[in-house]
């Protein structure tokens, strides 16, 4: 993609985020809900604009059924400026009165987003959008399993001497 194999955005948020900013803009301000048959059939493999980069992110998005599209269209698309990401508690309601029939609940929908997020972060990470996963050395992996294996002693001998 790149010569220098530099990514072009650091998470799979920012692309998103990027991703609807740029869809309401090119929508002139009124992009509605996003349709799987909207989405591009074939990746591009190589990004040199912004156009590009939009239409890679939207081929990564690719396979999610309706529900996951809107959700990730309302917690990662445009809001006012200063604004934070919208919560699943907000986005909720939403869905309630978008999707009656689906009686959806909350922890539906944080399951759905894991997945719907994990989806595009894993071919984001095939197009080299985004950086490799980074593997944690085996020094920080050693002292989680120590400090377990003191608060596991800690708790043991606290529950041997009642």
């Amino acid at each position: 993609m790149f010569q220098n194999h530099q990514t072009r955005f650091k998470r799979a948020e920012g692309a998103l985020r990027f991703f609807f900013r740029l869809r309401e803009l090119l929508g002139s301000g009124r992009a509605g809900r996003l349709l799987p048959g909207e989405l591009p059939s074939v990746a591009c493999r190589s990004a040199s604009n912004a156009i590009d980069d939009y239409e890679c992110i939207g081929w990564c998005m690719r396979g999610l059924d309706e529900i996951e599209l809107w959700l990730l269209g309302e917690i990662y698309g445009p809001s006012c400026f200063g604004e934070r990401r919208r919560k699943l508690s907000t986005v909720l309601e939403s869905a309630q009165c978008e999707f009656p029939r689906r009686n959806l609940r909350l922890r539906q929908l944080s399951t759905m987003h894991r997945r719907s997020l994990s989806v595009v972060e894993v071919r984001l990470r095939e197009l080299n959008l985004i950086p490799q996963a980074q593997i944690h050395g085996g020094r920080a992996i050693r002292r989680r399993i120590e400090a377990a294996q003191r608060v596991a002693q800690l708790r043991g001998s606290q529950a041997g001497s009642r």
